[in-house]
């Protein structure tokens, strides 16, 4: 038995949100859908630290015998590590964004 974590499908709801299509550019000079593009990039990568880290889980739960405990220990401080820095980026950003249209 392998854990293949969460699959959640969202609705997008406006074409301004994640994903939905609105953010893809193709112009190299353009700062916007660089930093989409680098920002999703980076969410995929968090992702795939997350993912890999609970099968290291399941595997440590089932078959205690093929994988370490340093590993598992390393992965699971890794995919945190990854995600305390993705959440402290975020929230900053959100914070200018939110300066930048208060401003008068």
């Amino acid at each position: 038995m392998e854990g293949t974590g969460y699959i959640v499908g969202l609705k997008a709801s406006d074409p301004r949100h994640y994903g939905a299509g609105a953010v893809a550019r193709k112009d190299e000079g353009d700062l916007i859908g660089s930093f989409a593009s680098m920002f999703k990039s980076a969410i995929d990568d968090v992702n795939g630290k997350q993912v890999s880290a609970d099968k290291l889980i399941v595997q440590a739960g089932t078959k205690p015998d093929t994988v370490d405990v340093h590993e598992v220990m390393n992965a699971i401080s890794e995919a945190e590590l990854s995600m305390n820095l993705t959440k402290a980026i975020t929230d900053r950003v959100l914070r200018a964004y939110q300066e930048i249209t208060n401003m008068r």
